[in-house]
């Protein structure tokens, strides 16, 4: 009943990062034109139509986290968070999924499904757990990661359908279940280089999932992607067509984020 407490009142502790990290906090917000929660997480949360549970970070994690974003986010452009419809950033520690809820039901909930990462697309909002429970090199695949999602959907409206895309897969090749119904550390590392079309098992989980699969892979790891578009055709018409719709739809970003000039995407061999 103690530890419960004690629990329960850390979770909802309201700590302020140093006069540092506030003035880093408030040039990214400048920057990119979004806010940054990092207090009164808990209650931030419940308000959200997103199923999340999460506490607010200490000052020490918080401190460090956020010089290490603004390092991720130096080659993101501007338009960045309203090309994804991003209205703010959620800085949480103990982040978790706790299961859908119907509308209107605030009910807590103690456990749930850890998370690193998650893309409230109803909330207009980028979740965060700032928590080092796995390397910083993960840590940076899955903010890219879940950032294209929010993007993805906000250039294409969906997040399951995509002929454009599919048509670029070898012949006969089938998604799986779906990152959800997947584990979320699957063959995260190292990539899977031998798979025709895909840089990770993850990728040939979803269509979703291969499209943030290469874009994260893009923005941490690039000399590999390029190194396997050389060889496999398949994976070059995707990022051909990936950067094609970034510099369409948020001008500037394929430039800044991928380092590369494209032409018109090529088709994929069938």
């Amino acid at each position: 009943m103690i530890v419960g407490l004690v629990s329960l009142l850390a979770s909802c502790a309201t700590t302020k990062p140093s006069p540092e990290t506030q003035l880093e906090l408030e040039a990214l917000q400048a920057r990119f034109g979004i806010s940054i929660v990092t207090q009164d997480v808990p209650s931030v949360l419940e308000a959200f139509n997103s199923p999340l549970r999460g506490s607010s970070p200490g000052s020490g994690p918080l401190n460090r986290y956020v010089s290490w974003l603004g390092e991720q986010l130096s080659s993101y452009p501007e338009e960045a968070f309203s090309c994804a419809r991003i209205d703010q950033i959620v800085l949480s520690s103990n982040l978790r999924v706790v299961g859908e809820r119907p509308r209107g039901d605030r009910s807590l909930s103690t456990s749930g499904d850890s998370r690193s990462a998650f893309p409230a697309a109803s909330d207009r909002a980028l979740v965060l757990d700032i928590d080092t429970r796995t390397n910083v090199r993960y840590q940076a695949r899955v903010l890219h990661h879940e950032f294209f999602h929010l993007l993805d959907y906000s250039i294409q409206g969906s997040r399951s359908e995509d002929p454009e895309w599919a048509a670029l897969n070898p012949r006969d090749f089938t998604y799986g279940s779906g990152g959800e119904r997947t584990s979320r550390f699957i063959a995260y590392f190292p990539p899977l280089l031998e798979e025709p079309g895909f840089l990770t098992a993850y990728g040939t989980m979803s269509l979703a999932e291969d499209k943030a699969e290469l874009f994260s892979l893009l923005k941490t790891e690039p000399e590999l992607v390029h190194r396997r578009r050389a060889n496999d055709p398949f994976v070059d018409a995707k990022t051909r067509l990936l950067i094609s719709r970034l510099n369409e739809e948020c001008p500037g970003f394929a430039l800044r984020a991928m380092g590369h000039s494209e032409a018109s995407p090529a088709r994929g061999q069938r």
